[in-house]
């Protein structure tokens, strides 16, 4: 893994913008005004309101000071799990970021973040914001300490995520703490199936460069106290299928590939089937899309007449396989990244 350190001073490179909006920053030093303190309607009516303006940091602080001897993050070496409390997680944070500080970062410096999906990628990059600057990760395929805290600031800028350049030229795209801590709070609140909580496990495989993988493997973990698990990474990324199957997951956030990945199995072992076998895997199909309508597109949100048959003689089965037997829900379609 390899960092390397920006200060931006009043560069205002990373943005290309003439908008002078409250809400939007065009230098990496700029402190936004933060978001009213109201929710989205997309979430429903018995949702708590959202939380005041806070920081990633005091997020974290929260988390330990609740769980702090509970394990939060697990990395496999040697063909063996080890494990870091979320004590011991925060310390290696402090220290990461105590090193920074001797080595000259100042507030708002950029600090970019190269490296696959590990413990010291998360310690890296809470660790920067921890010394008052912003994290950026970079896609591998592109190339005193109270006070520092004390000086973050809910608008301050958190992390630099870029674009993928489809449209044009790649831009830096400026995130703050209230950004990331709201978005993790909407995510808690909408979920759905059951309650996110600290006893959930997640295990994290998408490339942190990216701004879902920020929230779902570091922000959100941060704001709820949830487990993860990193995938041990091989020649072609992460070794997914066979982490899922030993960890068995209570949590899962897919991107489509992932999802048409699954999906093509699925239809190919279908395809296999014939007699009776072929006509459950089809009326099990049937009724998971249903429901799958019913529960997330304005219904009933009420089980369709068969779902538990189809359950209990397909579904469970084909989620075993997957790993996600444990699974315990998705996120809220409203929720945005």
């Amino acid at each position: 893994m390899t960092f390397s350190r920006q200060s931006t001073g009043n560069d205002s490179s990373c943005l290309d913008t003439t908008v002078a909006l409250p809400f939007v920053a065009s230098k990496v030093d700029q402190v936004v005004q933060v978001r009213p303190m109201k929710a989205p309607r997309s979430l429903p009516r018995s949702t708590l309101p959202p939380p005041a303006a806070t920081t990633l940091i005091h997020a974290f602080q929260r988390t330990v000071q609740r769980y702090g001897y509970q394990k939060a993050v697990h990395v496999k070496w040697q063909d063996k799990w080890h494990s870091l409390t979320w004590r011991q997680y925060y310390t290696r944070v402090q220290e990461f970021m105590k090193s920074l500080i001797h080595v000259g970062i100042q507030p708002h410096d950029v600090v970019a973040i190269s490296g696959l999906n590990a413990i010291e990628w998360n310690v890296a990059y809470l660790g920067t914001i921890m010394a008052g600057g912003a994290a950026t990760g970079l896609a591998i395929t592109k190339g005193t300490v109270r006070r520092r805290m004390q000086a973050i600031t809910a608008g301050q800028c958190a992390s630099i995520v870029y674009t993928s350049g489809t449209g044009g030229t790649p831009k830096g795209v400026m995130i703050s703490h209230d950004n990331f801590c709201f978005n993790a709070w909407a995510m808690e609140a909408a979920a759905t199936s059951s309650q996110l909580s600290h006893r959930d496990v997640l295990v994290s495989y998408l490339p942190l460069a990216h701004v879902t993988a920020q929230l779902v493997d570091i922000v959100l973990p941060l704001w709820v106290g949830y487990e993860v698990y990193f995938a041990p990474v091989v020649r072609n990324g992460p070794r997914l299928g066979k982490t899922l199957k030993e960890i068995r997951p209570t949590r899962f956030c897919g991107i489509p590939s992932v999802w048409d990945t699954m999906a093509v199995k699925f239809r190919e072992v279908q395809g296999a089937t014939s007699g009776l076998k072929k006509h459950l895997v089809s009326f099990a199909t049937s009724r998971a899309w249903k429901k799958t309508v019913q529960s997330q597109y304005g219904s009933t949100g009420a089980s369709p007449c068969g779902a538990g048959i189809a359950e209990k003689l397909v579904l469970s089965k084909v989620k075993a396989a997957l790993g996600l037997d444990r699974y315990g829900g998705y996120f809220h379609k409203h929720v945005t990244w």
